[in-house]
């Protein structure tokens, strides 16, 4: 039932991403590196993050900011709402920066990997597949923007590291981290 339900959530992925590729990749800045800014609030990092940044439910590793000078600021962020898969802005902005850093800036041609993760509510096949699709819009969204699909390695923890034992902590489990492939 697992391999079935997520083999669906693949194909469905696919045929998300062949719609989008009529998309055109984020034009080159004409200097790069330059310092961004995006609202992040450090007391809503995820839980056995590294430092890095957190937009909406997005959050993008240390590694990642640090070699595309992504830098945060204090202010709110939205998260994926109960149940939900669906990008926001804060998100959008986010991943445009890092689809820009895949595509024409110092990490041009290199490998990541998203990560989808829910709350513990809900079955566990459930979580995971609701992770997966969190991980595989977070993926066709990098897609639509440049960045190689064959380049993101998309996955699912589910809810196997939430921490939440209430709303204001299930809403950090309800994410997608970026992270580099080495």
């Amino acid at each position: 039932m697992r391999i079935a339900l997520l083999g669906s959530l693949s194909l469905a992925a696919l045929i998300a991403c062949a719609a989008c590729t009529s998309a055109r990749p984020l034009p080159p800045s004409s200097v790069w590196p330059e310092a961004v800014a995006i609202s992040e609030s450090p007391a809503l990092k995820p839980p056995g993050r590294a430092e890095g940044v957190r937009a909406g439910s997005v959050s993008v590793s240390d590694e990642i900011c640090r070699i595309c000078t992504i830098r945060s600021q204090v202010g709110s962020a939205p998260r994926f709402a109960f149940d939900s898969e669906e990008i926001g802005s804060p998100e959008k902005h986010i991943l445009g920066l890092v689809a820009r850093c895949f595509t024409a800036g110092p990490l041009r041609g290199r490998a990541l990997k998203v990560t989808g993760h829910a709350d513990p509510r809900g079955e566990e096949e459930y979580n995971l597949s609701l992770g997966a699709a969190r991980a595989t819009n977070v993926k066709s969204y990098l897609g639509s923007r440049g960045v190689d699909l064959l380049k993101i390695k998309a996955t699912s923890r589910g809810e196997l590291d939430a921490t939440g034992d209430e709303e204001g902590s299930w809403a950090r489990d309800r994410r997608v981290d970026i992270d580099l492939v080495k």
